[in-house]
């Protein structure tokens, strides 16, 4: 039977971290995967990367709360009037006020607004406290992103562990042909939303200490500006050595996957995640992994890549790595053929889509 599919994807457009881009392959794999029924696909502005039918409804930033409002009244009328079958949340906040014919599916990153407040926006702590378990106990199905993410359902509301499944994220990076970097610009690489969670006060520590000695060694952060980073950026520019600390933003995939292959070790220093696609990316491009020794980056990595559970043992890690890059190489093999376990999983929602 063919079925009306709808996801609503708003970050696509208002987010351009892990979340962003772990919805646009589950939309596109879905599709793939499944190509008999028509989707849909709710954004607040046109995003032309996916080919699929839009409806755009505009946030209305004038307007206080008007996101919300778009969540709980008007999206739900415009997809009741579309007489849709599934609907699947990407990002936590719903679906809500839908017919009883339609089947409500929401996807769930990780926890941290509950488990971790005091590294996230109040306000998204707060809408979560309200709203998260009413959200959990309504939908029909509940995705998560990895086992960790789905323990952590289970442990806040164990009467939904029977809704829950898995859709693990995959990538598709293109190998661009590597650039060789010019012969001073050794580098340790990081890559993630610059906030509290990420653990990046561990890193520049580290790095310090490093550079004392390392005159050459350089560490480059891709990521954004998030919230409560002030911290962050007070440390670098109290650092002795904060002119070979080099914050690059947002950068192109081109330049993400040269910056992964000329690495001497791509480092994730973070606290929690969902499940941290940064790791894959550097898997699948053959990188060194350095990360914190966690249930996440076991879950990704397995035996793949070089743990540490402090500052003292990151600053070793960091070490050994300039000393006897070569001791790694097959760290950097075993990771290639770990990530394509990820990767080429096909993605089954034949429990939503039937």
């Amino acid at each position: 039977m063919k079925l009306k599919v709808v996801f609503l994807a708003d970050c696509l457009v208002t987010q351009k971290a892990g979340i962003h881009y772990y919805t646009k392959q589950f939309i596109r794999r879905t599709i793939q995967a499944y190509p008999e029924h028509d989707y849909y696909m709710v954004v607040p502005e046109p995003y032309e990367d996916i080919d699929i039918s839009e409806i755009v409804i505009p946030i209305k930033k004038s307007i206080p709360f008007h996101l919300r409002m778009r969540n709980v009244w008007h999206i739900p009328n415009r997809l009741n009037k579309l007489n849709a079958d599934v609907v699947i949340e990407m990002a936590h906040f719903g679906p809500f006020r839908l017919s009883d014919r339609t089947k409500r599916v929401t996807v769930i990153h990780d926890l941290t607004p509950l488990i971790y407040p005091l590294w996230h926006d109040r306000i998204s702590t707060y809408v979560h406290k309200i709203f998260l378990k009413r959200i959990l106990r309504n939908a029909d199905n509940i995705i998560a992103n990895s086992q960790v993410t789905k323990n952590a359902i289970e442990e806040y509301l164990p009467t939904v562990k029977q809704k829950i499944s898995i859709a693990y994220p995959s990538i598709n990076i293109k190998k661009y042909k590597r650039k060789a970097s010019p012969k001073n610009d050794v580098y340790f690489l990081s890559v993630g939303t610059i906030e509290p969670r990420k653990n990046y006060a561990s890193l520049i520590n580290a790095f310090n200490t490093i550079a004392k000695e390392h005159k050459h060694v350089k560490l480059v952060i891709v990521g954004f500006k998030g919230w409560k980073s002030q911290a962050v950026f007070d440390l670098i520019n109290q650092s002795e050595y904060k002119d070979r600390i080099l914050i690059k933003g947002y950068v192109t995939e081109q330049e993400l996957v040269e910056y992964y292959l000329n690495a001497l070790a791509f480092i994730f220093p973070t606290h929690y995640e969902g499940f941290g696609l940064p790791l894959l990316e550097a898997m699948t491009l053959g990188t060194l992994v350095i990360c914190s020794d966690i249930d996440i980056c076991r879950e990704v990595c397995a035996d793949n890549a070089v743990y540490f559970r402090d500052t003292e043992e990151l600053i070793l890690a960091m070490q050994q790595v300039i000393d006897s890059p070569t001791d790694y190489q097959e760290y950097k093999l075993k990771s290639i053929s770990r990530a394509q376990y990820f990767n080429d999983q096909k993605i089954n929602l034949d429990h939503i889509l039937s």
